[in-house]
C-alpha cells in the first residue's frame, strides 16, 4: 500500500536528521506546495520524503492534505522570493511567500495580477510577471545554467538549504538545473554519479571536489562558469565566483560531470546521509 502524501504549506518548512528539536541537524528543505511522501509520524513530527528521494524530520504542522482544485495550470514562481496577498494591489500586506521555483495552481487573473491557490486553501494573488507558466522542459543551454546561478550571487551558504534565503553547495545546482526541468540528486556525492564525465569542464558542467584526507569522498560541488572558474555555494559564506583551479580547489579536484544532453539518472530513495562539508 502505497504511503499517503501531504503539501507543505509553509514558505520552506526545515528536514531535520532526528524528530523533536530544531537543534537536529538539517540535512535539506522542502518549499510551498511541494508534495511529499509521508512515512511516518511521532509526536508532531512527521517523516517524509521529498520528490528527489530525500528523507527527513518535519514539523507536522507544516504539512496539509491537498485542497479541492490543486491540479493546473500551474505557474511557477520566478523571483527569489514572491508575496502573496489576500486581494490585487501592491498596497496591501504579504501573507505568504513562495520561494523561487515553487508551483501553484493558477485560478484566475485580474489587472496585472494572478490568482493562485495556497496548499492551506486560500486564493492569493501576486503581479503576473512574478510568475511564469508552468516550468521549462528544456531543451537548456549552458548559458541558460549560469544566468540563473548568477542571479544567485550573494544568498547565503547554509547547510541543508535550497532557497535564496541560504544554500549548500548541492542545493544551489540543484535549484539552478530544476529551474530548467531538470532533476539532480540531492547530494553532490549523489550528483556526481550523473551525467556524463567531462574531461574538460566547461559552462553549464559541474565541478566536483574531495575530502583532502579522503580522495574518495566527493564533499563539494560547483557550476563551472568556464574551464577555470565556477560559481558555487562556500561553506561558511555564500554563493561566490572562485578558480576551481587556484590554491584551495586545484589540490581537491575531483573531476567534471556533463548532464546537458546526458539522460537523467533515476531518483532513488536516500535517508539524509549528508556529506557536503565545504
Amino acid at each position: 500500500m502505497a504511503n499517503p502524501t501531504k503539501l507543505v504549506q509553509s514558505d520552506l518548512t526545515c528536514m531535520l536528521r532526528t524528530p523533536g528539536e530544531f537543534t537536529a541537524e538539517q540535512v535539506s528543505q522542502a518549499i510551498l506546495g511541494t508534495t511529499v511522501e509521508l512515512l511516518q509520524q511521532r509526536d508532531g513530527w512527521a517523516e517524509v520524503q521529498t520528490p528527489d528521494g530525500y528523507r527527513g524530520w518535519v514539523d507536522g504542522r507544516d504539512l496539509v492534505d491537498a485542497p479541492e482544485g490543486w491540479n493546473g495550470p500551474w505557474v511557477e514562481s520566478d523571483e527569489l522570493m514572491v508575496n502573496l496577498r489576500l486581494r490585487p494591489s501592491y498596497l496591501t500586506p504579504s501573507v505568504a511567500r513562495a520561494p523561487l521555483s515553487a508551483r501553484l495552481p493558477r485560478v484566475g487573473a485580474t489587472d496585472g495580477f494572478i490568482e493562485v491557490l495556497h496548499p492551506d486553501g486560500r486564493r492569493l494573488f501576486t503581479e503576473a510577471h512574478r510568475f511564469r507558466n508552468g516550468r521549462s522542459e528544456g531543451p537548456a543551454s549552458s548559458g541558460d545554467l549560469v544566468a540563473a546561478a548568477r542571479r544567485l550571487l550573494g544568498a547565503p551558504y547554509l547547510w541543508g538549504g535550497c532557497t535564496p534565503m541560504g544554500l549548500d553547495c548541492s542545493g544551489f545546482v540543484q535549484l539552478v538545473y530544476k529551474l530548467h526541468g531538470i532533476t539532480l540528486l540531492r547530494d553532490a556525492h549523489q550528483q556526481a554519479g550523473m551525467g556524463q564525465h567531462a574531461e574538460q569542464p566547461g559552462e553549464g558542467d559541474l565541478v566536483f571536489f574531495h575530502a583532502p584526507e579522503n580522495p574518495g569522498r566527493i564533499t563539494h560541488v560547483g557550476l563551472a562558469l568556464n574551464g577555470e572558474t565556477m560559481i558555487h555555494a562556500r561553506g561558511s559564506s555564500h554563493v561566490r565566483i572562485d578558480p576551481f583551479r587556484g590554491e584551495r580547489y586545484g589540490p581537491i579536484y575531483w573531476g567534471a560531470r556533463r548532464l546537458l544532453g546526458s539522460p537523467s539518472a533515476a531518483s532513488r530513495k536516500v535517508n539524509g546521509e549528508r556529506s557536503d562539508a565545504t
